[in-house]
């Protein structure tokens, strides 16, 4: 060999060096990949029990549920796609057009009575074709009647029908526990919607202002419309 191609003694030392150099970043890799694994299972372990905190009951509720329990080698994108995915048969954002729960203050009958084309009359059309099933019991029923019989233009025979014996609660309710809501008579409804766990809708402001300190949503009739996934602009609702 001659001198030109014999590697000299600091051309080897160099090429172990780098060689040495290389090594030292594949463990760094290794090392770095090892925590960031770590740290990953660490989030998609903790995340369910997150979930499970009493003040994300709502979430949970509308569907939004743990992810399965995943190994430390899924890669973000199918932990992802877990998590964007629905619960079945609960409500989401936007509900199907399936029959869904709904518990109805009697402001709702009372607005659906005076204006025929409002989101309260399309609600309790709704719920005489049977695409919405209202959860009832006797309190509101009572209190329902009460008032649709003192207000002249209302008609309780025309909506008694509604109120059909499969869909009420027999199950207990406790008013007693919904003290932040402003107005007595209207606590029957939030604990009836609890006890049910199905949305109550209603234009009082005393309920809509408690909305947040309740498990189940509290939604205006237009807000519960949309969520149907009904666009004004095709029922013509004003």
């Amino acid at each position: 060999m001659s001198g030109m191609d014999r590697p000299s003694a600091e051309s080897e030392a160099d090429c172990q060096h780098l060689h040495d150099c290389v090594d030292h970043r594949q463990i760094v890799r290794v090392l770095i990949g090892l925590v960031v694994a770590r740290v990953f299972a660490s989030v998609i372990s903790a995340y369910p029990k997150c979930l499970n905190h009493p003040s994300l009951l709502p979430i949970q509720r509308y569907g939004f549920r743990p992810p399965a329990p995943s190994s430390i080698t899924a890669d973000a994108i199918s932990v992802a796609e877990s998590l964007a995915q629905p619960a079945a048969g609960v409500h989401t954002a936007v509900m199907d057009t399936g029959r869904r729960e709904v518990v109805l203050d009697t402001n709702v009958f009372v607005a659906a009575g005076f204006n025929r084309g409002s989101h309260s009359a399309w609600l309790v059309e709704a719920v005489r074709d049977g695409r919405l099933r209202m959860v009832w019991d006797n309190a509101t029923r009572a209190e329902i009647e009460h008032v649709m019989r003192q207000i002249p233009r209302l008609s309780w025979s025309g909506i008694a029908d509604l109120f059909r014996a499969e869909d009420r609660f027999g199950g207990s309710t406790h008013p007693d526990a919904f003290g932040f809501v402003s107005d007595p008579a209207d606590r029957k409804f939030a604990a009836l919607a609890d006890a049910a766990r199905a949305p109550l809708v209603t234009s009082d402001a005393g309920l809509l202002n408690a909305g947040g300190q309740m498990t189940v949503r509290v939604l205006k009739p237009s807000e519960f419309v949309r969520r149907c996934g009904v666009p004004d602009r095709e029922l013509g609702l004003r």
